[in-house]
């Protein structure tokens, strides 16, 4: 609830506002004082963000038009540094590089943020689903498109967020971006009759170099030598990155759900079974497979010879990467663990239902907890220290 001291006969009016609730932010009140009535209206932060203006009715027929700037929306934690709410719910892979982070939302919107102050720098609408983006070469490369409607690829000036070309795919693109020196790898997803297509474009101006359609959904990739490994909905795939010749295939029994982590001659995936396999790279031969009761979200993480997810009851694991063998297990009160995994400094940070939560990778012990609103279904960063997410309340 805030209170707006402002003269109702000065349009745009400038304010700022900070909220704070611990059961969770769903609306703003606005108040208008000043008036000889005071002017009550209910806001969702969904639906207003910084620059939009919000109208209050004052009584009678007159209305004030103020103008919104959003700074430090969301809980006061301790260790929190920023946040800002954005206009839908945030569900997208995010990137940081050089002190500036990019996230997006499912209306389309993508942000490019200072990741010291949280300030938006610029944004851009792409009208669809943000799904998969990435910083590189001067550029941010966006994913996007809604399930059932073809997609687009974006490329954005990283300096102003001008758009220097975009590419149309047949369905929604839905997987990461991954970015060579001189193309752009994206898969696409149909959902609804299981099509999808790999795509590799030209990195300057969008052109298709080539496409591989096994007629299943393409959902995570990475880049690997000469290759890349990418994962369908049945198969993961390595494909040769200039000719989009298929090199090897692994049949996954489940749905392959989980991005792909490459360390040390391995992918390794997890499925909606509940394991995680490891392959190696060379000959797409399993390695070794480990086998949980839950469903593997979000992707592994690897470091240090340490493989470390998180399932849906609500446990981290760290496996070893020579083995498959649990090294160690941490648990959290069947609080679901829904994002991926971002490592730093030998510390592992996963969002929960309601929380974020940092482990030691080496132990397992828990190094942290810092309590959010809503549950954290996006990719993590990390950066200086800082992790760099977003949530479906909107905010990041």
């Amino acid at each position: 609830e805030v209170s707006i001291d402002a003269d109702p006969a000065e349009d745009g009016a400038q304010f700022e506002y900070e909220v704070s609730e611990d059961e969770g932010v769903e609306g703003l009140l606005l108040e208008l004082e000043g008036h000889e009535s005071t002017a009550e209206q209910s806001k969702n932060l969904a639906d207003i963000g910084d620059g939009d203006e919000v109208s209050i009715d004052v009584g009678g027929s007159t209305s004030v038009d103020l103008t919104v700037g959003m700074t430090g929306v969301g809980t006061e934690l301790s260790d929190q540094e920023w946040s800002f709410a954005g206009k839908d719910e945030i569900l997208s892979e995010v990137d940081t590089k050089d002190g500036m982070g990019v996230i997006g939302t499912n209306d389309g919107s993508v942000y490019y943020v200072d990741l010291d102050d949280g300030s938006i720098d610029w944004s851009y609408d792409t009208g669809e689903e943000v799904n998969g983006l990435n910083i590189s070469d001067g550029a941010v490369f966006v994913a996007s498109g809604d399930f059932g409607d073809p997609g687009t690829v974006y490329r954005l000036n990283a300096e102003d967020g001008s758009e220097e070309w975009s590419t149309d795919t047949d369905e929604a693109a839905q997987s990461q971006v991954a970015t060579g020196e001189d193309r752009v790898f994206v898969g696409t997803d149909d959902q609804f009759d299981e099509g999808g297509i790999a795509y590799a474009l030209d990195i300057d101006t969008g052109s298709e170099d080539w496409r591989f359609d096994p007629n299943e959904g393409m959902q995570a990739n990475d880049l690997i030598d000469d290759s890349l490994i990418i994962s369908g909905s049945n198969y993961i795939y390595r494909l040769d990155r200039t000719t989009g010749e298929k090199e090897w295939e692994f049949d996954v029994e489940g749905n392959a759900n989980s991005d792909i982590a490459v360390s040390d001659g391995k992918a390794v995936f997890g499925t909606s079974l509940g394991r995680i396999h490891a392959l190696d790279i060379e000959s797409g031969e399993e390695e070794w497979m480990f086998d949980n009761d839950d469903g593997a979200t979000g992707g592994p993480e690897v470091s240090d010879g340490t493989v470390v997810f998180g399932d849906d009851s609500g446990d981290m694991f760290g496996l070893d990467l020579s083995t498959g063998d649990e090294e160690w297990r941490q648990s959290w009160d069947d609080n679901l663990i829904r994002s991926g995994i971002a490592i730093s400094g030998g510390t592992a940070v996963a969002g929960q239902t309601d929380h974020l939560m940092s482990v030691d990778i080496e132990t397992g012990e828990e190094q942290g907890s810092e309590e959010i609103i809503g549950e954290v279904l996006s990719g993590i960063e990390i950066h200086d220290g800082t992790a760099f997410f977003g949530t479906p309340e909107s905010n990041v």
